[in-house]
């Protein structure tokens, strides 16, 4: 398995042009903490490409594949940025691929490149799953709270694992910042998510806003991708809770 600071990993990136300096900001810790060893893939969601000093930057940085993200193979109703359907597609084509890939938000900071090697020890002998949402770029809200309930009609949550913890809700990921390897288990994760990302009322079911108040237990705000990856990693987890004679009997 492939892992940061080998030749040829790859990392994934997206960006427009009111995050482009943060993005900068991600490419130059890229290059910093790994040299031009790595491959890079920035989506243009927006205006970057038509920016003729913007480019020069890009192109000015070894091992960058700057691709124009093509909003039309989303349906209109789901184009809007902050619906975040788009980062689901672009999840989809990168795993079409490549074996192995980590996605970081334009917002990412990296401070210490090394600190990632304990995650591929665990992917590559099989003690943790092969899509990892780290847990420092984790939210303290629950999944249940900033979840839209209409959700629910397609991607049911499986509550069984909450009460083998013996707790309300579980805590919300967060998808700004994702390690996948190829495996049925990631192929089964995007494979629902991106049934997900083309139903708008998956997705982003009316009602959906992404503000949310002060913890309750009443679901009141939607954190659209994180929502679904959220439910199905949970569905997941909960899938290796029961097991008849070695077999799962549960699945996604």
């Amino acid at each position: 398995m492939k892992r940061p600071g080998s030749k040829g990993f790859t990392f994934v990136t997206a960006s427009s042009i009111p995050y482009y300096n943060t993005m900068k900001k991600l490419l130059f810790d890229l290059k910093k903490q790994f040299g031009c060893s790595q491959n890079i893939i920035g989506y243009d969601l927006g205006g970057v490409s038509e920016d003729k000093s913007k480019m020069e930057e890009l192109n000015a940085v070894c091992g960058l594949e700057w691709r124009k993200f093509n909003w039309s193979i989303i349906s209109a109703d789901l184009r809007l940025p902050l619906v975040y359907a788009w980062k689901i597609y672009i999840l989809a084509e990168i795993y079409s691929e490549y074996d192995t890939f980590t996605w970081m938000d334009s917002s990412i900071v990296i401070n210490n490149g090394n600190s990632l090697h304990t995650i591929f020890d665990g992917m590559e002998n099989s003690t943790i799953s092969k899509a990892i949402f780290p847990r420092n770029a984790e939210p303290s809200h629950g999944v249940q709270f900033a979840t839209n309930v209409r959700i629910y009609n397609f991607i049911p949550l499986v509550s069984n694992l909450i009460k083998i913890d013996n707790k309300w809700d579980e805590r919300m990921i967060c998808a700004c910042f994702s390690i996948m390897h190829k495996s049925e288990y990631t192929r089964q994760l995007l494979k629902w998510a991106l049934l997900c990302a083309a139903t708008k009322q998956c997705i982003n079911p009316d009602g959906s806003k992404l503000g949310c108040p002060q913890a309750s237990s009443t679901p009141s705000c939607h954190r659209f991708d994180q929502s679904v990856f959220a439910l199905l990693t949970i569905n997941n987890e909960y899938q290796r809770h029961v097991l008849d004679n070695g077999e799962i009997i549960y699945n996604i």
